[in-house]
């Protein structure tokens, strides 16, 4: 990540959250999270479940940060 902070001057986190019981953002859709909150949910977990990762990185100028992986 410090390339595209080098490069383009952004700056990304990475974090995860845990979503609790009785929390707000359960049953609403990740599109209107994401709107919400200024952020970009790439990956979700529901437990007892497989990891649900999104099929494409979540910004366009990462694909070429993504294939050095």
């Amino acid at each position: 990540m410090q390339y595209f902070q080098d490069v383009y001057g952004l700056r990304y986190h990475l974090s995860e959250m845990v979503v609790t019981d009785g929390s707000s953002l359960i049953g609403k859709q990740l599109d209107d999270i994401e709107t919400a909150y200024s952020v970009r949910i790439i990956a979700s977990k529901i437990s007892g479940e497989a990891n649900r990762i999104g099929p494409e990185v979540p910004w366009p100028e990462m694909s070429t940060y993504r294939q050095a992986w």
